[in-house]
């Protein structure tokens, strides 16, 4: 198994009541900072445009202004839309973007997540994946190439198109995958990343050596490159010192973000949740939805995803929730780094073994340390005699 990465995928959510959309964003940023001191590596921010919880009308604006007050972690786009729009104008405002984070730039790309924001731009959101098939390859001429392209989709129009800046590096470049093949087709046709929102659940554990040998298939089609360093997964864990303490603090938010998927969103997926704090809870612990306990846990869900995959996930994402409140979520980041990230970095092998050989051997020779300081005491008390 190779060094797991950290990040977090921030929508982000708001789903509050009366909380200041302001003080909700000026938090995102400042978790995203928190993350960056932390060691994390990556973290991406998404597009929509209604429902009043998930406030991000623009990711790219948002990891500008994020990238300008960190120093090491990536920031990308998780996801743009993209057949919200024009793939020229998504093309440059990543290559823009890629220079000014010096390639510090993440370019996500899905087909759309809420039905609601599709309808707004008259598109038939039924059709939302047959356009990103459709799109997508058209966005990859630009980013890679630098052909004419001329093209009317009847949802846009293209005339002898191209972008004008090369890249400054080769940005990673991911896709959105859930339980169709859609995402791994296309990762493998064009040799990018994949960012598997489908959770750590039994089933999404299950589907991820299918998704893995979708992508590897479509890689062999079409003569392209897959690495399992670009597999990103995605889901929900807030961890505390002890489980009774998670749960306490997840009482903050929980209940909001379930109404949000139930009642504003209709996910279809939350029904079977209930209607109350304890019934929420007991099905997003039980079913794997998400990991509310201690750090310890949070490790055993790990161990079972990179079981699953055999090993390839290169990445795991925070799911990032306003579940808890500001402090207690900064908590959470900050304990996941101390005691469940370095059990997947190998960062911690030395220091077990100097301290485990010490223990063996100290006493034998701090004896010797310590005879040795007696006999020079002596010497020096006879030359002063």
């Amino acid at each position: 198994m190779s060094r797991l990465r950290f990040g977090a995928f921030m929508a982000p959510f708001h789903a509050r009541p009366g909380d200041s959309p302001t003080v909700g964003l000026h938090h995102d940023l400042k978790i995203a900072k928190h993350l960056d001191t932390l060691g994390y590596d990556e973290i991406w921010f998404g597009e929509h445009h209604s429902g009043g919880v998930e406030l991000l009308g623009s990711p790219e604006i948002f990891a500008a202004w994020v990238a300008g007050q960190t120093s090491r972690i990536k920031v990308g786009t998780g996801v743009i839309s993209l057949p919200y729009h024009n793939p020229l104008w998504v093309a440059e405002r990543a290559i823009l973007l890629d220079h000014l984070t010096r390639g510090r730039f993440m370019l996500g790309i899905g087909p759309g997540a809420l039905a609601t924001d599709g309808d707004m731009l008259g598109l038939d959101v039924s059709q939302l994946r047959n356009y990103l098939q459709e799109d997508f390859p058209i966005l990859m001429r630009l980013l890679r190439t630098d052909d004419l392209i001329s093209i009317d989709t009847g949802r846009y129009r293209l005339v002898d198109a191209r972008v004008q800046l090369d890249p400054y590096s080769d940005f990673d470049i991911a896709v959105t995958s859930v339980f169709t093949p859609s995402g791994p087709m296309l990762a493998g046709r064009f040799g990018i990343g994949l960012l598997q929102l489908s959770g750590l659940t039994p089933d999404s554990l299950a589907v991820l050596p299918q998704h893995w040998e979708t992508v590897e298939k479509q890689a062999k089609e079409f003569g392209t490159t897959v690495e399992p360093k670009d597999w990103r997964v995605v889901s929900i864990m807030h961890v505390a010192e002890t489980k009774d303490q998670a749960i306490e603090e997840v009482r903050y938010g929980l209940s909001h973000y379930f109404d949000y998927f139930q009642d504003v969103v209709g996910h279809e997926r939350f029904s079977a949740a209930g209607r109350t704090f304890e019934k929420r809870l007991d099905w997003a612990i039980e079913s794997g939805y998400a990991i509310v306990g201690t750090p310890d846990d949070a490790i055993d869900k790990l161990q079972e995803m990179n079981e699953a995959s055999g090993g390839r996930v290169g990445a795991f994402l925070h799911w990032a929730t306003d579940w808890a409140a500001p402090e207690a979520t900064l908590r959470n980041y900050t304990l996941f780094a101390q005691r469940v990230m370095p059990e997947f970095q190998q960062t911690t092998g030395r220091l077990d073994s100097s301290r485990q050989w010490v223990s063996r051997n100290s006493a034998e020779i701090t004896q010797k340390l310590n005879a040795g300081a007696k006999r020079f005491a002596e010497k020096h008390d006879k030359e002063k005699a």
